[in-house]
């Protein structure tokens, strides 16, 4: 698996440099090596390298230039040029030690994510679409809650990738049928979405167990995105 991730840095390193997702899939290869270097985790490596591959897929696939109005939205800047870790607000709780009993440790991390989520809607609702996302709605109206809904996640999965007390989590890249976020210590996963999405995204994941890389993820919890 090493040499897989040190395969796949090079080919991002030769075709995607200057992309404007460059940064996103930095993140994703940071993590991909924290996970690999920690033997409790390596069950994860291949996952997590997979993701890696997934992301570079798409971004070879995707426009270098802000020219395709249907691609862009996904790929406009998300002020991850400044990385600047992430602070909970006054009050948040503090990360439980990795040894706290599983429910200690899922009720914080619901808590800590749907943070995440609240100031991701919170800064859609600020920003709005990016003018290529504009132009897609006003070509398919019908697009608009799919637009504000990638948006939203994006700043979320950002703003993750940035908290260091989630250092355990592996974010999946956007469009890929998994879970948006997946906890590897409970083996947990989460998704941002909403309430009357909720049932399609079990009806996906088999009830409350989704199968992902030969691992069953135990319980899924969902993100109000809205």
């Amino acid at each position: 698996m090493r040499r897989e991730l040190d395969r796949l840095q090079d080919r991002a390193h030769e075709t995607l440099q200057g992309h404007p997702r460059a940064d996103d899939l930095a993140q994703l290869v940071q993590r991909a090596e924290e996970i690999l270097a920690d033997p409790d985790r390596r069950a994860w490596a291949a996952h997590a390298i997979e993701n890696v591959r997934t992301a570079i897929e798409s971004m070879e696939g995707s426009p270098m230039l802000e020219t395709d109005t249907s691609m862009l939205e996904e790929l406009d800047e998300t002020d991850l040029a400044v990385r600047v870790p992430w602070e909970p607000p006054t009050g948040a709780s503090p990360k439980p030690d990795l040894a706290a009993p599983p429910e200690v440790r899922r009720q914080w991390l619901r808590d800590r994510l749907q943070m995440h989520v609240e100031a991701a809607r919170e800064r859609y609702d600020t920003e709005g679409l990016t003018l290529p996302g504009e132009e897609a709605a006003q070509a398919d109206p019908q697009a608009v809650a799919r637009l504000r809904g990638s948006r939203i996640d994006a700043y979320a999965k950002a703003s993750v990738l940035q908290d260091p007390d989630l250092a355990e989590l592996i974010t999946a890249p956007d469009f890929v049928r998994e879970p948006d976020l997946i906890d590897s210590v409970l083996e947990d996963w989460y998704d941002v979405t909403t309430l009357r999405s909720w049932r399609d995204h079990l009806g996906v994941a088999s009830g409350s167990c989704w199968k992902t890389d030969g691992i069953a993820l135990a319980v899924g919890h969902i993100l109000c995105g809205q």
